[in-house]
Order: C-alpha cells, then sequence, then structure tokens
C-alpha cells in the first residue's frame, strides 16, 4: 500500500459520521464497543437482520438509498470477494474500509487487527516469502497469499473463497493421523468451542486445562462445562489466568467479548474494563501443575495478539512434548510473519493454514509432527 492510499484511509476514518455494513457478532461487537467520543454508526445495514443492534436501526442493504454523508465500514467478513466492491461501489465509496480500519486508527492498542503496511520495502518482501516457505499445500498458499495481498496491497484476492467458520479447530481436515490426546492446554477458551471441534472429530482427552483471565468468558467456560463430558476426560481444570512470555504486572482490558487483551495503555474513553494480572509463562504452569505431563498433547492460542510471547513462553514445554498447535494469526504482523517462522525453528513441525475470514482475518494455523495424508489429496 502507498503512503498516498494511507493518506486517504486515514483522512475518510478521521470524520465522525459512519455507517456500518453488517449487523453480526462483529457489528453487534464494534458498536459494544465504539468509543464515547464519537456518535455511534448513523445506521447498520444488513441483509437479513431488521430492528435494531444496541439502539441504531438496522437497514435492508439491497435497494438502500445511499447517504452520503457517513463513511461506510463492512462488519461483515464473510462475504465474496466481487461482492464486496458492489456493495461499496453501490453506496457511492470508492475506497474499502472495515470496522477493524476504524479501531487501528482511533485505538490501535485494543484493536491491532487492522493493521496496515505500507507498500514493503526489499527486506519485508524477503522476509515474507521466507514465511510462504513455510507452506506446501494449496490451500495454505491460498490463504497466505490473500492475507498479504490485502495487507500489503490492499486488494482482495479474486476467487479466494473463506472457510466456514465450523471447520475452525476441525483436525479431521488436516494431514494428520487422528488420535487421542493426553492433554489438552485451551489458551484463550472463551466457552470451551474447543471442545466440539475435539468430540465432532471422535478426539478423546485425559486432561483438559482452560485458560480465561476474563471474568464474564470465564463463567462462560463453567456454564459449557457439558461440553468437557463427551471428551471423557479424567481431569478439567479452569484456570482464570492470563499467559504471556515473562511473569509480570500488566493491564488486562476485558469486555466480556472475543476482543478481550492484554495491553500496553488503556485506551482512553474505550469501553472496558482494566485490571491489573500477574502474568504467568506456560512452562512455569507446567513445571509446577503438570510436571509429568507426556503423551500426545494439543495446545491452542487465540489470545487476541499475546500468541507469539506465550508461544516464547513455552518454548521448553513445545521442544519436549512437541505438541500439535492451533494458533490464530489474525492480529497484526507479527503473528503472521514471525509465528510460523519461529515454529519452523523449532525443527520438525509441518504447518498448515486456513483462512475463514476476509482481509486477513481468521487465519488458523496448524502445527503437527505427526505424518498423515497429503492434505491437497
Amino acid at each position: 500500500m502507498s503512503n498516498a492510499q494511507e493518506e486517504i484511509i486515514r483522512t475518510m476514518l478521521s470524520g465522525n459520521d459512519f455507517a456500518l455494513i453488517g449487523a453480526g457478532q462483529l457489528g453487534d461487537m464494534a458498536i459494544s464497543l465504539w468509543p464515547s467520543f464519537l456518535p455511534l454508526p448513523s445506521v447498520v445495514l444488513d441483509s437479513n437482520k431488521t430492528g435494531k443492534c444496541h439502539g441504531v436501526n438496522i437497514a435492508k442493504l439491497q435497494g438502500y438509498r445511499a447517504d452520503p454523508r457517513p463513511v461506510y465500514l463492512l462488519s461483515a467478513f464473510k462475504l465474496g470477494t466481487q461482492e464486496v466492491p458492489h456493495i461499496f461501489a453501490d453506496l457511492g465509496q470508492d475506497v474499502v474500509l472495515t470496522v477493524y480500519d476504524f479501531f487501528e486508527q482511533y485505538c490501535p492498542s485494543m484493536f491491532s487487527n487492522g493493521w496496515r503496511s505500507l507498500e514493503p520495502d526489499e527486506s519485508k518482501l524477503s522476509l515474507i516469502a521466507s514465511v510462504r516457505e513455510c507452506f506446501s499445500d494449496k490451500r495454505s498458499l491460498a490463504a497466505f497469499d490473500a492475507a498479504i495481498d490485502w495487507r500489503y496491497r490492499r486488494v482482495l484476492t479474486p476467487g479466494f473463497e473463506c472457510e466456514p467458520e465450523s471447520t475452525k479447530y476441525d483436525l479431521r481436515r488436516y494431514a494428520v493421523e487422528l488420535g487421542d490426546y493426553e492433554a489438552v492446554f485451551d489458551c484463550g477458551a472463551y466457552d470451551l468451542s474447543l471442545a466440539s471441534y475435539l468430540n465432532a472429530a471422535s478426539v478423546r482427552v485425559k486432561r483438559y486445562v482452560a485458560f480465561e483471565p476474563d471474568d464474564t468468558n470465564f463463567d462462560r467456560c463453567l456454564k459449557a462445562l457439558g461440553k468437557l463430558a463427551a471428551l471423557g476426560p479424567e481431569t478439567v481444570v479452569l484456570e482464570k489466568k492470563a499467559l504471556f512470555e515473562d511473569e509480570s504486572e500488566r493491564i488486562f482490558l476485558e469486555s466480556g467479548l472475543l476482543s478481550s487483551r492484554l495491553v500496553v495503555e488503556v485506551p482512553q474513553e474505550l469501553p472496558g474494563k482494566p485490571k491489573t494480572l500477574r502474568t504467568i509463562t506456560l512452562d512455569s504452569y507446567l513445571d509446577k501443575f503438570c510436571p509429568s505431563a507426556k503423551g500426545r498433547t494439543l495446545l491452542k492460542l487465540h489470545i487476541e495478539g499475546a500468541e507469539l510471547p506465550v508461544l516464547k513462553g513455552g518454548e521448553n514445554f513445545i521442544r519436549k512434548t512437541k505438541p500439535d498447535i492451533f494458533v490464530n494469526l489474525s492480529h497484526d504482523e507479527v503473528s503472521l510473519l514471525d509465528i510460523p517462522l519461529f515454529l519452523r525453528g523449532l525443527g520438525g513441525y509441518r504447518m498448515y493454514l486456513a483462512g475463514h475470514s476476509l482481509f486477513g482475518e481468521g487465519i488458523t494455523l496448524f502445527a503437527t509432527q505427526f505424518s498423515g495424508r497429503d492434505i491437497d489429496e
């Protein structure tokens, strides 16, 4: 993306009159976290939903008579790559903008998902090429290339199709011989939905440990304990702890949503309840509570940008146990580029990507040292 494009985006986002396209989960979350110093969006456009979204009127997208005043922000990331430009063209807006672009401008410490990179120099292009070499199957390369097209060229890759959200942690879609797990470490558990994926794959788990420091989300986990029953675990542990690369006092901004995260500073006037937590490392936790951890293990990380620090804080465990790993790469440039290289540096891992949203969002990496069929078969 050129400096001129970046300036256009920043100028468009500098006003105070916005409208959303999409009243689903992302649109709902965006309005609930809208900065208090700005007026709420004037309207939310949607193809199916009606009524109101957090008090904002929902209007039918089809046939909507476009108002030229607001800047339109997309809050639906499951559309076709050809559909998105047509929607914006019908609304009279040449530039495709998303709610994550908006939050990246107003509170980047909270929403690193909207990161934008200037046109990459030779060193960055070389780094991107190195990361691409971590993957070899067609599905992974398509997901990676689509993310790079948007993040560095602001282009939606023609023909790229999002995978269903229902397949996000579906082990059956990867080149791996399925087997039971001695232990599962669910980091960023939210509502224990990982357990449903494991059950669908007929995978059984002996020990299930879930980490969720957000109070509301922790309560979700408590209410969802029934999801674990089908896995037949001998031990279930729910930890209201925040994992990181070191043990230190850090600010955790909780919202009761998927966006809760560790932050360097509290965004001004952004909804959310900050609290100070003492972080722990995965290595120190396992040394203290699971010193005899062995056997086939699964590590899942979806912790809003802290994935790489947590991996570094669990390097001894990873080298020793060689777990299968699910990790989200969507939150920032470090996640997308550095995590695959970090895992490659540990040796022995084969890595796969799945893209569950447009705009380089919803990218899930699965890494394993177990052999299996060719994923492109």
